[in-house]
């Protein structure tokens, strides 16, 4: 399952890149958003994403985005976490004021523990697929839903978290 999901990455940026988008892209950005990440043993619980970056070329932008979950208990362990991320984006060519894209965000998460145990922060990956729609040349909303893998470690056992994550906000 992984292997073709990785392949699928790879196609869809390989696509976004033999294409040239035609509207208005902004040089940096910002977005703030509501975000959920949710599985069968994580009740999916609101939190909020933040989150910058820059145009690399025509299709591909690089930033880096922080996401504050408000999880009450998290695989029977009572921990919260929050997520850094690196956010690499391609874009598909589209409409003038909206379009497609593909995100990779590689990261790592932190924990808060709430009970006395021991707990170790672990890596993260996101794989999303969006839709962005301008109101003004700079200004406009974003939804993206996608894969999510955390992966941390309790009382020295090494866990991971295989999830949906979904976003929905406005990007400046």
């Amino acid at each position: 399952m992984r292997l073709l999901l990785v392949i699928s990455f790879i196609v869809c940026i390989q696509e976004c890149l033999s294409q040239k988008y035609t509207g208005y892209r902004q040089r940096g950005y910002g977005q703030v958003s509501f975000t959920m990440y949710g599985n069968n043993e994580v009740i999916a619980k609101p939190g909020i994403s933040i989150g910058a970056g820059a145009l690399l070329g025509e299709n591909i932008t690089t930033g880096a985005g922080f996401d504050i979950y408000m999880f009450t208990g998290f695989h029977q362990e009572q921990l919260r976490f929050s997520q850094a991320y690196a956010d690499f984006r391609a874009y598909f060519s589209g409409l003038e004021r909206a379009g497609p894209f593909i995100a990779f965000q590689p990261g790592f998460i932190l924990l808060k523990k709430e009970a006395n145990m021991q707990t170790k922060s672990g890596m993260s990956l996101n794989a999303l697929a969006g839709y962005f729609v301008r109101f003004r040349r700079t200004t406009g909303i974003t939804a993206s839903f996608g894969y999510g893998l955390l992966t941390y470690e309790v009382n020295g056992v090494e866990k991971q978290q295989h999830g949906a994550k979904f976003n929905v906000g406005f990007f400046f």
